[in-house]
């Protein structure tokens, strides 16, 4: 009982972190275009599956499967590495809300959604198919941005990360990084898997949901009274 309550009361936190994080994006950049990053898109996604599990856990039941689970994770996770390699050397300064948001978006909630996840999810139930199917995301976000593009003629944000800039890249250019970091994003996403496997084998860390928490408990035959 002490653990589900300790991981219901880091996934609402977790939720409530991801709103702090977006409102103060929102104050900082305004709302236009907001939507079309990566970044708001992944942490939103994050803060519903947190605040649902978080719920979930609350009143009792158990938290989202776990590939809805792991797929936010992944998400998270693709947005604080490709910011943190890719696109932090070459950003500009941030301040008051925006260094907020950018501290939030970018660096907590991936560090906070994977620890959390390795130390309150159910493992053991994720396989290597479910790496493939968590692309169908990312990719999707490649043809989405580019498309947009085609259509999006004018203003600051025709394509909103330089490795999707067709203008400078074609889109030879283009289809080449979404390969490329398709095969990142696979590797990390079985990476996941790899560990949710190995956790699994110690046990549910929800007492009492599920999963492998009770195959290494021994079995203790009773001696008959004599």
């Amino acid at each position: 009982m002490r653990n589900r309550v300790i991981a219901a009361f880091f996934w609402s936190l977790l939720a409530l972190l991801v709103l702090l994080g977006e409102m103060a994006s929102f104050i900082a950049h305004g709302q236009k275009d907001q939507v079309v990053y990566f970044t708001n898109q992944s942490n939103v996604y994050l803060g519903i599956v947190a605040a649902l599990t978080g719920w979930r856990l609350w009143s009792g039941r158990r938290e989202l499967p776990p590939p809805v689970l792991t797929s936010a994770i992944l998400f998270i996770c693709i947005t604080g590495l490709i910011y943190n390699v890719v696109l932090a050397p070459t950003a500009e300064p941030k301040h008051g809300f925006a260094a907020f948001s950018n501290a939030v978006l970018h660096m907590a909630t991936p560090v906070l959604g994977l620890l959390g996840w390795l130390a309150f999810a159910r493992h053991g139930a994720l396989r290597y198919v479910h790496a493939a199917i968590w692309l169908v995301y990312p990719l999707g976000y490649f043809a989405f941005a580019i498309i947009r593009g085609m259509f999006v003629t004018s203003g600051d944000l025709r394509y909103p990360y330089p490795f999707l800039d067709v203008l400078e890249l074609g889109y030879a250019g283009v289809v080449v990084n979404a390969v490329t970091y398709a095969a990142l994003f696979f590797v990390l996403g079985s990476l996941l898997v790899t560990m949710d496997r190995m956790l699994g084998r110690i046990g549910s860390r929800v007492p009492g949901e599920g999963g492998h928490a009770d195959v290494n408990v021994p079995h203790v035959t009773p001696i008959p009274k004599r």
